[in-house]
C-alpha cells in the first residue's frame, strides 16, 4: 500500500479482500497489538462520538478513513452472541459524507447477528463470508457502496 492507510487514489482493494486481510491479521500472533491499535466504538479515536448510546458501544474496534467522495470503515465487531466478525464498508459517492448512518447501521446489524452455537474450529485459515456485496449501486453511475462481513472462528 502506498501510505499504509488503505485509502488512496493510487491503491485499489475490494471490501472482500480487505476482509480477508483482517481475517489473516486476527489469526496472526500480533492480533492483540493490532486490535488494540484500532479505535473502539464510542470510546476513542475517530469512533469516539459514534454509537455512544448503542449496546454496540465498546464492542467494535473500527478504523475509519475518508477522501473526497469516499468514506470507509474496517475492523472487528464482537456481536451480542459473542461471535467476532471482520467488517469492511466503502462508500464512494458524491454524498459519501452522508454515509455514516449506513455504516453505523451495518455495524449494528453485525452486532445483532445470531451466534453459531457449538461452532467447530475452522479446519483452515480461510475466512467464512457471512455477507459480501461487491457493488450495490446507488445510481447508474460507477459510484457504489461495497461491504463485506466475515465470521471469524474462535481459536
Amino acid at each position: 500500500m502506498e501510505n499504509g492507510s488503505g485509502l488512496s487514489r493510487i491503491e485499489r482493494i475490494s471490501a472482500a479482500k480487505l476482509g480477508e486481510l483482517l481475517h489473516a491479521a486476527f489469526a496472526s500472533s500480533v492480533m492483540p497489538e493490532f486490535m488494540s491499535s484500532l479505535p473502539v466504538a464510542a470510546l476513542d479515536g475517530t469512533m469516539r462520538r459514534r454509537l455512544r448510546s448503542d449496546a454496540l458501544a465498546g464492542q467494535a474496534h473500527i478504523k475509519t478513513g475518508s477522501l473526497n467522495d469516499v468514506r470507509s470503515i474496517a475492523g472487528y465487531v464482537l456481536s451480542a452472541s459473542g461471535q467476532r466478525h471482520a467488517v469492511v464498508c466503502f462508500i464512494q459517492h458524491a454524498n459519501a459524507q452522508a454515509g455514516q448512518a449506513a455504516q453505523d447501521a451495518l455495524l449494528r446489524w453485525v452486532y445483532e447477528l445470531p451466534g453459531e452455537p457449538n461452532a467447530a474450529p475452522a479446519a483452515s485459515p480461510t475466512p467464512t463470508p457471512a455477507r459480501d456485496r461487491k457493488s450495490t449501486r446507488l445510481n447508474s453511475s460507477h459510484r457504489c457502496i461495497s461491504y463485506a462481513v466475515f465470521c471469524l472462528k474462535k481459536k
